[in-house]
């Protein structure tokens, strides 16, 4: 029986790929680096030590890794005051979980990031718990954060269904023997290898429904 459900934020919740992308690269280029296109991608999933380390190692960013976490988290955290991050039907499918399950919001993000997008998006008091994977030792694709979630939130992963929506997601999901609801996201969508691996594919957050989930128990 299905104990609790865990979802990732970015690409998940909310549009925020291209958000990360802008500041980044932002800041690699004014920091001496040479941006790539694959980039982004490359960085999705990873925890904040580990894309900083990624920035100064493949894109020759030639800044300390506080003036770099500080220049793109100062970006990211302009744009979701700008304007709303949050994927259309998302509220509602969060708030259709809430109602059955205790949920944990288990993301690569940084924690105030985490706590910025609850509060904007006035869903902080659906979330049981709020975890970022720079509070354990590695992130995405290891299962780290998904096994702390289950911690905290007092449950057996095989148990707990994760809503992913990239390969890094699907990765730590599977690690951590959760099952695992795929959302592929629409600014840098998953490919085929990674669809197969997930235990339900989903076309958008707006079909997310609780019976589905239901079903899906390691």
């Amino acid at each position: 029986m299905v104990e609790a459900v865990a979802f990732d934020l970015d690409g998940t919740l909310i549009e925020s790929e291209r958000r990360w992308e802008a500041a980044r690269r932002s800041v690699a280029e004014s920091g001496g680096g040479t941006w790539r296109e694959d980039a982004q991608p490359s960085m999705m999933g990873l925890s904040t030590p580990e894309w900083i380390a990624y920035m100064q190692r493949e894109l020759g960013v030639r800044l300390e890794a506080d003036e770099i976490r500080r220049g793109v988290l100062a970006g990211v955290s302009a744009s979701y005051r700008d304007s709303s991050p949050l994927i259309p039907g998302a509220d509602a499918a969060v708030r259709r979980m809430a109602e059955r399950w205790p949920l944990a919001l288990a993301s690569s993000s940084p924690r105030e990031l985490i706590k910025l997008v609850a509060d904007l998006t006035e869903l902080r008091q659906c979330f049981e718990v709020l975890l970022s994977s720079e509070e354990v030792a590695r992130g995405k694709p290891n299962p780290d954060v998904y096994l702390r979630a289950c911690e905290l939130l007092g449950t057996s992963p095989p148990h707990t269904v994760a809503i992913e929506d990239s390969g890094a997601g699907v990765g730590a999901a599977a690690a951590a023997s959760m099952p695992v609801v795929l959302i592929p996201g629409s600014e840098f969508p998953p490919g085929p290898a990674v669809l197969a691996k997930a235990d339900l594919v989903v076309g958008t957050i707006a079909g997310l429904e609780p019976d589905a989930v239901a079903e899906l128990d390691g």
